[in-house]
């Protein structure tokens, strides 16, 4: 036993020594792990840094690819907005031409129709009309109201007897005023002759009816 105290003192140098090289190489060790330890977190901390500044960049990139998509909406929007104004105006426009084309169509078949009235009318006032032999006896008996009536029935305005007398020259010889007047404003013949060759003026003047031949004279007798 004392001999082991004894080598111990004498090897306690080498020991501390020795404790000294263990520790620093324990030490040393843990140092390097350590900076093994602190370049990797360095790395991971640089990477993360830079996913960031990715992340960030992409984010405005997102946020200006959104902005764009708006802005793309919208214009679209507004062509759609276009086109079917467009198409409503196309539309109207096509409305009107065919109505434009159909009008003329229309406005012939209303003339055509009213053609057809009128032939049937004048068909009707023509079966219906006063014969001439009692349209101037009508005239000759002066009742100008019933002679206008009869005159829009279809009588003829013009009618005459076998010696030429006209129903204007009857009216004038009858001496009935209103019934020339009537005659003459539908249109009667105020120059026509008798088979002796005298006008209603004639007549007129003949027989000194001066109020009847000046009316013939308004009316252009001469």
């Amino acid at each position: 036993m004392e001999n082991v105290i004894e080598w111990l003192r004498e090897a306690r140098g080498e020991i501390i020594a020795g404790l000294v090289l263990a520790l620093l190489g324990w030490l040393y060790s843990r140092y390097r792990s350590f900076m093994k330890m602190y370049r990797l977190k360095k790395k991971e901390l640089e990477r993360m840094e830079n996913d960031m500044f990715r992340f960030g960049n992409t984010k405005k990139e997102i946020e200006s690819l959104q902005e764009a998509l708006k802005e793309s909406e919208a214009q679209r929007q507004d062509v759609k907005n276009q086109l079917e104004a467009l198409q409503r105006e196309l539309q109207r426009k096509d409305e009107a031409l065919r109505e434009s084309e159909a009008k003329p169509q229309n406005e012939s078949r209303r003339i055509e129709t009213l053609q057809q009235e009128l032939q049937r009318i004048k068909a009707e006032k023509q079966r219906q009309a006063m014969k001439d032999k009692e349209f101037l006896e009508l005239c000759e008996s002066g009742n100008a109201q019933k002679v206008e009536e009869a005159i829009m029935n279809g009588a003829n305005v013009n009618a005459r007897r076998d010696n030429g007398f006209t129903a204007l020259i009857l009216a004038t010889i009858g001496l009935n005023a209103e019934t020339v007047r009537v005659l003459l404003d539908y249109g009667a013949y105020f120059n026509a002759k008798d088979n002796d060759g005298l006008t209603a003026l004639a007549w007129a003047e003949y027989y000194g009816y001066t109020g009847i031949a000046n009316l013939l004279r308004s009316y252009g007798a001469r």
